[in-house]
């Protein structure tokens, strides 16, 4: 693969907000688009918005539902709650239609994103002030897992259990999936914690298109 080098090193967005909605995926698949087409790169902003949408959605549930076990009394949502048991941990299975923007929007909860040119890569950084909680750290583990061990999606579905949680770790497990098919390493997207911060780090590697002779 031929890389290209960007000619400057800088973040070129940078965000803070309690819940992002469909008009801000749009001007990123705007921004994505700008920056793949205008250095004549190969991959496809489809995938790099998709990807971002799902890790922000991951950090928008994680905030709303620290916030709702945290103060259970607060939230009618509480009610949509079911306590159950995942490989040894305990969890709350939450229903689908419980509302975490509208949760969101009455916290001091926030999510980051920052996106910048960083040598031969689209550097995306997703941050919430949230930390992971056990089954999380678990999950985001077994996604890992099988993921290396399986082609088809409806494997990786299958193998997950998602009638665990709520979803839990579909999204994540199609990132993976939309990176494989692109020939993106896994390493590429990574999640980590930063005292009481969730950082989820998305780099895209800047590969040149290649041209047909004639």
């Amino acid at each position: 693969m031929e890389s290209v080098v960007f000619s400057s090193t800088n973040i070129i967005h940078s965000t803070q907000k309690c819940c992002f909605d469909e008009k801000d995926f749009e001007f990123y698949y705007s921004l994505f688009k700008d920056i793949i087409e205008s250095h004549n790169l190969s991959q496809s902003p489809e995938t790099a918005v998709t990807i971002l949408a799902e890790i922000v959605k991951n950090a928008e549930k994680a905030n709303g539902k620290k916030l709702i076990l945290e103060n259970p009394e607060k939230f009618v949502e509480f009610e949509k709650l079911e306590k159950i048991e995942d490989n040894g941990q305990t969890i709350y299975r939450f229903n689908e239609d419980v509302n975490f923007h509208l949760i969101l929007k009455k916290s001091i909860k926030w999510i980051k994103v920052i996106i910048s040119l960083e040598i031969d890569e689209i550097l995306v950084q997703v941050i919430n002030n949230s930390t992971l909680q056990k089954n999380e750290k678990y999950r985001i583990n077994q996604v890992k897992g099988v993921w290396k061990d399986k082609n088809d999606f409806l494997e990786i579905f299958n193998s997950l259990n998602p009638k665990a949680e709520m979803g839990g770790g579909i999204g994540l497990a199609m990132s993976y999936q939309l990176l494989k098919s692109e020939g993106i390493l896994e390493d590429n997207l990574q999640i980590s914690e930063s005292g009481d911060t969730t950082i989820c780090l998305f780099r895209y590697p800047a590969v040149l298109k290649k041209f047909k002779a004639g």
